[in-house]
């Protein structure tokens, strides 16, 4: 039988670990939505904190973050707009992270379109075709990398030198303000196919259904997805977002990472090879 002692030293306690817990309000690229979704459930049994989780184009959260947006963490698609905010010094340096390298495919859900290379795009017998608008999405920068490439690549890409591919693609593509909604345009039919991320295919349960050419990574440049503590006159939370990023650095963290189509490399905001 539990005494009123224990019961009154366990009142004391209760509620300085209440003050302990904090909300963190994490600012996250559409592509990794669903990953961060998999990854609250271990962080918040672990640390006892809480995320809240908001979802844009990274160009848009970079700008609710100027705009002063009360973000405690940036979990961006790429690596510029957290080193603006760093240099701005509305994040610290420090504790800049890249947690995850993208992967970048080229999905329809007609299993006849895509034969697993750059043929399909030579060819352009499809009304449209879907990328991320390249001024907000780091996914869209990778795709206009890739058809720029294309254009000089050798025959053995399936790429024509008798007409730009550019200039094939003209008219047919649609943009998506970010790669959600460019997975969006593909999967309602909206367009034939389109640039997303191969996250998208795994959470989705359609990596093995439709057609699909992983794009090889000397086609764009690597998709660096750095993460950051947003600066605040208000230190409260800091050891809570401290907490998180030294979380996205643990093996199992890591794991779940990779396990949803992502690279995974070092711990250090530097670009590395795997």
């Amino acid at each position: 039988m539990i005494s009123l002692r224990t019961i009154g030293i366990l009142l004391a306690i209760l509620p300085a670990q209440i003050a302990l817990a904090e909300t963190l309000n994490v600012a996250v690229a559409a592509n990794f939505t669903q990953t961060l979704k998999q990854l609250q459930p271990l962080f918040e049994q672990q640390s006892g904190h809480q995320l809240q989780i908001s979802s844009a184009s990274t160009g848009t959260l970079y700008a609710q973050i100027v705009h002063g947006a009360p973000f405690d963490i940036f979990l961006a698609a790429d690596t510029q707009r957290p080193q603006a905010l760093i240099d701005d010094d509305r994040a610290d340096a420090k504790s800049a992270l890249i947690y995850a390298r993208g992967v970048l495919v080229l999905w329809s859900p007609d299993e006849n379109i895509i034969t697993n290379d750059s043929s399909v795009l030579t060819r352009a017998n499809f009304n449209h075709i879907a990328i991320a608008n390249p001024n907000t999405a780091p996914y869209g920068i990778a795709a206009q990398q890739v058809i720029a490439h294309l254009d000089n690549l050798p025959p053995q890409y399936g790429v024509e030198k008798r007409a730009s591919l550019r200039q094939k693609l003209s008219g047919k593509i649609v943009q998506g303000e970010n790669i959600a909604q460019t997975w969006q345009f593909v999967v309602s039919g909206n367009a034939e196919l389109g640039f997303i991320a191969k996250s998208q295919l795994i959470f989705s349960g359609r990596d093995n259904s439709g057609s699909h050419w992983e794009i090889p990574n000397s086609l764009y440049q690597p998709i660096e997805q750095m993460a950051v503590v947003v600066k605040s006159p208000d230190t409260s939370k800091l050891k809570a977002a401290n907490n998180f990023m030294q979380f996205l650095r643990s093996n199992e963290a890591r794991e779940v990472i990779r396990r949803y189509g992502y690279n995974v490399g070092d711990y250090s905001a530097k670009a590395s090879t795997e």
